[in-house]
């Protein structure tokens, strides 16, 4: 009995690549032969048609074929630094009264990011990353220099785009993003604040808690208190435009459909060689078209479908397209009770925008590791099927890099949009006045906005009149 129970223990960090970070380079050692490099930044809040030209020459540009390309929507319940930020500002009171509001408010807030509240309260982070193989498992001064290039045009793509607040991530804050995803208990160490990493050990060692129990199911992985449920697109929309992806995670208009949960979505993109890939294509749509026009055509439709996309795909290469392989998915992550409600309402949402997501069964685990910044290895494509061929334009439109605006960097008041996102509001952060006017239908709220931004300058130390 002994012995069948060591033999079904096994070590998650085992199955994890981030080995080590390097200060000198920035770049991350990663298991399986790969280097990489991650930046973090906000998520877009808009978009303009150039952005959709800035997105498709970040995905046609001088990157090694077999390299990794992941965009990451991490929107959790990590709301502690806005919520220390908000205190700091309004504690310049010695009013009791005006004090016991502030904390009020800081719990309420805290309820609603860990799910006490019938109101979602939440903060979306954007993380892109970037993993190029190697040949051993330490890189050569070539491929550092190589490396070091990639994450500088990387950069400047990001910075063009218009990602604001864009920074390189060190193993510290890598780190804390990873264990916000994979420690989801109350007390998980990383709700204490972000910790060096100890240089002794492994990246992969120091993730998981020691109390953060992680079991594997058939349709989910049970992290501590949560479930992680995983969902990756069958069916991607016949016809798409860029912006979708504004709509991933919410509905921006009603404010009152969308991912009910805290959640991941990640979109992975493998690149491919462009000179390799269009002799395939061109073969595959002789043969399609071949089929299409035979008797098989009448029997089975689907080769005139198969032939027709090849064509377009041919067509947008002509373009100045490439093709890349792409997979997108989801991460929910829900208490025991609502995993069914989540499941079943982010599935739907997504139905309603051309998408059919389905739950990954028996392959929870690996799924959920290649989801992750630089998780994504290379026998992934064969085991998974979940790499799609695709032109860059397309998968432009994909990419999951839209959320709420965060408002304010000083949060005087703390605001909730209809995603859930916190915002912070400050009308004295101008460059001009520090007017505004306060409008809304009878029982809209103006008495209870106007008590709370009094309360909120008492409590900075302003004056009202």
């Amino acid at each position: 009995m002994f012995q069948a129970a060591i033999e079904r223990f096994q070590r998650i960090p085992d199955y994890l690549p981030w080995l080590s970070y390097d200060d000198g380079t920035g770049l991350f050692l990663l298991d399986g032969n790969y280097i990489g490099v991650a930046f973090g930044a906000l998520p877009l809040s808009g978009f303009d048609p150039t952005i959709e030209q800035r997105f498709n020459a970040l995905l046609t540009s001088d990157i090694p074929a077999g390299a990794f390309l992941q965009f990451n929507l991490m929107v959790f319940d990590d709301v502690s630094a806005h919520l220390n930020d908000l205190h700091r500002l309004r504690s310049q009171t010695q009013d009791r009264l005006i004090a016991q509001t502030t904390r009020n408010t800081v719990e309420f807030l805290k309820k609603g990011a860990l799910g006490e509240l019938d109101m979602a309260v939440r903060n979306a982070y954007q993380i892109v990353s970037l993993k190029m193989p190697i040949n051993d498992t330490l890189p050569t001064e070539d491929e550092i220099d190589t490396a070091n290039r990639l994450a500088r045009e990387l950069k400047e793509s990001l910075q063009t785009i218009g990602f604001r607040e864009l920074r390189q991530l060190d193993d510290t804050e890598l780190l804390y993003q990873l264990s916000i995803a994979l420690n989801r208990t109350p007390h998980a160490a990383w709700r204490a604040g972000r910790t060096k990493p100890d240089p002794s050990r492994l990246l992969r060692d120091q993730i998981v808690d020691y109390d953060n129990p992680v079991t594997i199911r058939r349709k989910n992985i049970e992290i501590g208190d949560t479930i992680a449920t995983q969902m990756s697109v069958k069916k991607v929309p016949n016809r798409s435009y860029f912006g979708l992806a504004e709509r991933f995670s919410w509905d921006p208009k009603s404010g009152d459909r969308g991912i009910p949960c805290a959640h991941m979505f990640s979109c992975t993109i493998k690149i491919q060689d462009i000179i390799d890939e269009r002799p395939k294509i061109e073969r595959r749509k002789h043969i399609m078209g071949h089929y299409a026009r035979g008797p098989f055509g009448n029997v089975q439709r689907e080769y005139g479908r198969r032939h027709a996309d090849l064509q377009l795909v041919d067509d947008r290469i002509a373009d100045g397209d490439f093709v890349h392989r792409f997979a997108l998915s989801l991460t929910l992550f829900s208490r025991p009770e609502d995993v069914s409600r989540d499941t079943t309402r982010a599935g739907a949402y997504l139905s309603e925008l051309g998408f059919v997501f389905l739950i990954d069964t028996c392959v929870a685990f690996p799924i959920l590791r290649a989801s992750l910044p630089l998780g994504a290895e290379r026998e992934d494509q064969g085991n998974f099927s979940r790499l799609l061929l695709q032109a860059s334009s397309a998968i432009a439109t994909f990419i999951p890099a839209f959320f709420d605006w965060r408002g304010s960097k000083s949060p005087l008041m703390s605001l909730v949009a209809r995603s859930g996102q916190i915002m912070g509001f400050d009308p004295f952060e101008s460059d001009t006045n520090y007017n505004f006017t306060l409008s809304a239908e009878s029982g809209g709220g103006k008495s209870f906005f106007s008590n709370e931004m009094i309360a909120a300058t008492l409590g900075a130390g302003g004056r009202v009149w």
